[in-house]
């Protein structure tokens, strides 16, 4: 039998556990060039209309990238491939590299999208940034997208 969390348990930690079972693709969100390249570990990432092409990204109030995406109009989206998950997490960390060290990780994704903002909406203690893609790539060599569900990475194989 399934047990419901009541509105009385319902808390920060709880809905962490939940949305744990929900996967996920991982990404890395970068904004810049070398020398002056921000990037970041994501998973919140999803495509929201064809006409125009939109996809949308969260990223917590306080980071260093919500700073940079404030101050500028562009970003890309990294889709990772399976054996990029030591990438995700040295991105992911809050003492994560930037600049020319970034630069030097950074390998052939599945998938990039290039995109121009095309609006921003405070949700919570994250902002939600549209963007319009303006570019696409696709690796020639088909590999498995890597996720995160439970805590923990995997892959789409």
């Amino acid at each position: 039998m399934t047990s419901m969390v009541t509105l009385a348990e319902l808390d920060t930690a709880s809905f962490r556990a939940a949305m744990a079972h929900f996967p996920t693709g991982v990404t890395l969100i970068a904004q810049g060039t070398p020398p002056d390249l921000e990037v970041m570990t994501a998973n919140s990432f999803m495509s929201v209309s064809l006409q125009p092409m939109l996809v949308l990204i969260s990223v917590q109030l306080g980071s260093r990238m919500r700073l940079r995406l404030d101050q500028t109009d562009t970003f890309a989206v990294h889709v990772l491939h399976a054996d990029q998950q030591e990438l995700a997490a040295v991105f992911a960390r809050h003492d994560r590299p930037s600049g020319l060290e970034a630069a030097r990780l950074l390998t052939e994704p599945v998938a990039s999208f290039e995109c121009v903002q095309h609006a921003r909406h405070r949700a919570g203690d994250h902002v939600l940034y549209l963007g319009r893609v303006t570019a696409i790539r696709v690796s020639p060599e088909p590999a498995p997208s890597l996720l995160f569900h439970r805590g923990m990475f995997g892959s789409t194989t």
